[in-house]
């Protein structure tokens, strides 16, 4: 019996101390403890996070000086290498957009810092919808 128990617990402890299998990402990423679903993406290169959007969480992320190309197609590429085109409707292409883009939670945005963000933009009359990073009549959000 005292056998028995010396090599369950050895047995337990070369598993414990043995290394973690590695984390398979793709191409251009890496994995990390800390991740958060309010990524960084070719369309919105700097998104309104609010929250309980930057729940940290882990998972693969973009290498440095890399970025998701949009959702439909999460690859990372390389920042320089954005296109200037907008998949989801209701966006177009500024290169020089509002670091405080009108959003449901804040329409008409007072205070924000005047500087340029490359990125996809939400067209006259409609705001940022957060939640599902899309473009929305503001009589549509919640």
């Amino acid at each position: 019996m005292l056998l028995k128990l010396w090599y369950l617990v050895s047995t337990y402890m070369a598993v414990a101390n043995s290394p973690a299998p590695p984390k398979l990402c793709g191409i251009n990423e890496e994995w990390s403890e800390e991740t958060t679903i309010c990524t960084e993406s070719c369309e919105f290169q700097n998104p309104p996070c609010y929250t309980g959007s930057n729940d940290i969480t882990p998972g693969c992320q973009c290498k440095t000086n890399y970025i998701r190309l949009n959702e439909v197609e999460p690859i990372c590429v390389r920042v320089s290498d954005c296109p200037k085109n907008c998949t989801k409707p209701h966006s177009k292409w500024n290169d020089c957009g509002t670091l405080c883009p009108p959003t449901c939670e804040i329409p008409n945005p007072e205070y924000c810092i005047d500087i340029c963000i490359r990125g996809c933009f939400c067209e006259d009359n409609y705001v940022l919808n957060t939640a599902k990073m899309e473009c929305i009549k503001l009589t549509y959000c919640l």
